[in-house]
């Protein structure tokens, strides 16, 4: 099943500063994309953990 999304949108790498999004707008958002795309987990605590540590590792 396919996903689209509609309207403006700001593409952003590792390396780039988003502005107004800190470290607990990037977890935010991190679970808002991964929700949108028709993911679920049990323990969301876990899933933030992992992908926020992800994303500044990759930075």
């Amino acid at each position: 099943m396919g996903r689209a999304a509609e309207g403006p949108a700001e593409l952003a790498g590792p390396d780039d500063d988003l502005e107004g999004i800190d470290r607990d707008g990037i977890r935010l958002l991190l679970r808002q994309i991964f929700a949108a795309a028709g993911g679920t987990h049990e323990n969301l605590d876990e899933y933030d953990r992992v992908m926020t540590a992800e994303f500044v590792r990759s930075r």
